[in-house]
């Protein structure tokens, strides 16, 4: 029998990212018609956002999560919602959408439903930070969040 090792821990004693990818959603506010949503992979989403708000000239609204697994899972899911969103996509893995007019919101929460569902067979299960929520978060909560 053949045993194989797995080093499940960095050199600082922290467990490693095997499957700790989030799929994630950062909501920033253009105009009162038009929200900008990046959506993107992370082991950290938390801090990707951070950095987002610190990069975009527009204030951050909310961030949602989803814990998907390994990062192929995430990948695969990053990739069908540009499939799935085409028409929308502003630049790289930026959409807009008019939250003002009827069934835009809906239509697409549907488009990124479509890629779960073609990637995972399963709806998304958010975890929803407001602003406030990720700018203010410290170490702990980081760790809590995105490590459990």
């Amino acid at each position: 029998m053949r045993v194989t090792r797995i080093d499940c821990f960095d050199s600082e004693g922290r467990m490693k990212p095997f499957d700790r990818w989030f799929f994630y959603g950062a909501f920033f506010v253009q105009s009162k018609s038009s929200l900008l949503v990046k959506l993107g992979i992370s082991t950290k989403p938390i801090q990707r956002c951070q950095t987002l708000v610190t990069g975009c000239p527009f204030p951050l609204q909310y961030l949602v999560t989803d814990r998907v697994g390994g990062r192929s899972e995430a990948a695969r899911i990053e990739v069908e919602c540009q499939r799935v969103m085409a028409d929308r996509r502003v630049r790289g893995e930026w959409y807009a959408f008019d939250p003002t007019r009827e069934g835009d919101g809906a239509s697409f929460k549907a488009g990124v439903r479509a890629a779960f569902l073609a990637v995972l067979e399963r709806a998304p299960k958010w975890t929803t930070l407001r602003a406030a929520q990720v700018t203010a978060a410290d170490r702990r909560f980081l760790g809590r969040h995105e490590v459990a």
